[in-house]
């Protein structure tokens, strides 16, 4: 069973999962806002009085992103274009700054990374299957009056007594969005939730992972009704990639598949007004390239896109134009840097992301293989469509990749273990079997520093301590010293 510690972290952890899906809250403010900003300072202030650091190369760098895009000199517009919100900007950069920050400090304090993980994961699947049954009921009957509390575009018509906003248009072509305000972040919570779904199915026991197969044949029907590439070409090939690498998956191939048909045609037949002959030819219209044909026309020809691309590139191509950026649809996560902090902010994005890949291989065989096939593929899926959305700052799902990712690759995994389920292990330690020692920091390992009792002889250079020697050395002896 989890002992105390798991209980500790594991309703904090799932109050931060809870509030990316909340909704928007006076003043266009987002719970999401509310629950991260003071978590991360509650972290960092308990972490500093316990004398722990918050070193981490990810957010290091992330760090230097944001301190140089609010510091560096940036130009005026000259007038072809106007400055968005400063406040709103700042939020995108700062909001995932927050999000490592707390990450980092929950298991610089010694919770388990698999209690956090598995939490995460937990709220993460329940949140896209209550979505997706809300979207399919999104079909049928009129869901407006409550979900526009979720959609930050809303506008209330007093002399029609109508709402007006961007994911009723996107109903209105057969894309049911559910909370989610635009299709793309809805896929590409769905996608998460997905691969959510298929790492739970190796961390339950074998009788309750029918449970996981469900949550992930809902978060599928709520990736097929939203109708947003950044589902399509993603959730399935890499998916299916994850799901071959658990070691359950061969023998249950055949039970997921006839699950997640039925699932899918309980959903046509049930959502009556879902178009999918709209939603085949938009997968299949040909753009004339490739990359406008999987943007949908948004990158890679004569668009708005390149037109601002075009124009931060002859005005302010060093520095961009700060956090304020330029008002208008950001379509890129590289568009977007660019266009806050120019080669800067996308060199510094590059080095980032290069910094977790790297994380992400070298430390491959040292992590549980369903982990690691985890973490591949919310990073691989983020950073494909990164191409079509600014996926690493954007509402909700900017803040849940920042938390997958920090959880399941900057710790070290080095000396975990797979249990049996969720919640098992030894007594002092739910992730790690009976007499085990704490072993894994966040960031890297740390060198072995045993702590010999007065009186005794010298320290052996063994794995442990020897046989009959219990009255020389600690039982649980130090591996290094909390930073």
């Amino acid at each position: 069973m989890p002992d105390a510690t798991a209980f500790r972290i594991a309703p904090w952890v799932a109050l931060v999962t809870l509030s990316w899906f909340g909704p928007y809250l006076t003043g266009g403010i987002r719970t999401e806002q509310v629950v991260v900003y003071p978590s991360a300072g509650v972290a960092l202030w308990f972490g500093t009085r316990r004398h722990r650091s918050v070193r981490s190369g990810a957010l290091a760098v992330w760090s230097v992103l944001v301190a140089a895009i609010v510091l560096a000199p940036h130009p005026a517009l000259n007038g072809m274009y106007y400055a968005g919100r400063y406040a709103a900007g700042l939020d995108n950069y700062a909001g995932p700054l927050a999000t490592l920050a707390l990450t980092v400090m929950w298991v610089r304090a010694y919770y388990p990374p698999r209690v956090i993980l598995d939490t995460v994961c937990v709220v993460l699947v329940v949140c896209c299957s209550l979505n997706g049954l809300l979207a399919i009921a999104q079909l049928s009957l009129n869901m407006t009056p409550y979900l526009s509390y979720w959609w930050p575009s809303a506008k209330f018509d007093p002399d029609t007594g109508l709402i007006f906003s961007g994911p009723l248009d996107a109903l209105a072509l057969g894309r049911a969005t559910g909370i989610f305000e635009q299709a793309a972040e809805g896929g590409n919570a769905y996608a998460c939730g997905l691969f959510a779904a298929i790492y739970l199915g190796g961390r339950l026991p074998s009788g309750s992972r029918w449970i996981a197969g469900v949550g992930g044949a809902l978060a599928t029907i709520g990736g097929f009704l939203v109708a947003s590439k950044s589902f399509f070409l993603v959730a399935p090939l890499i998916g299916g990639w994850q799901f071959s690498r658990e070691p359950y998956a061969l023998h249950r191939w055949m039970k997921i598949a006839v699950v997640s048909l039925g699932a899918y045609v309980a959903a046509v037949a049930v959502g009556a007004r879902w178009r999918s002959s709209f939603l085949i030819a938009d997968l299949t219209h040909s753009h004339g390239n490739l990359l406008l044909t999987l943007t949908n026309g948004r990158l890679g020809g004569d668009n708005q896109s390149s037109h601002l691309w075009g124009y931060v590139w002859s005005t302010s191509k060093w520095l961009g134009y700060g956090p304020a950026g330029i008002l208008g649809p950001y379509d890129s996560a590289w568009l977007e840097a660019m266009v806050v902090g120019g080669l800067m902010g996308i060199t510094l994005l590059i080095v980032t992301l290069s910094y977790v890949g790297f994380r992400l291989f070298d430390g491959w065989n040292a992590r549980p293989r369903e982990v690691s096939a985890f973490a591949a593929a919310v990073f691989l899926g983020a950073l494909i469509n990164s191409v079509g959305l600014p996926v690493f700052t954007a509402n909700r799902v900017g803040s849940l990749v920042w938390t997958l990712l920090a959880v399941a690759v900057l710790p070290c995994w080095a000396d975990e273990t797979t249990p049996a389920g969720l919640g098992s292990g030894s007594a002092d330690h739910p992730s790690r079997p009976p007499g085990a020692a704490r072993t894994w920091t966040s960031d890297r390992p740390r060198p072995e520093v045993r702590t010999p009792v007065r009186g005794a002889g010298p320290v052996p250079t063994g794995p442990g301590p020897p046989a009959g020697a219990a009255g020389d050395y600690h039982a649980e002896y130090a591996i290094g010293s909390p930073s």
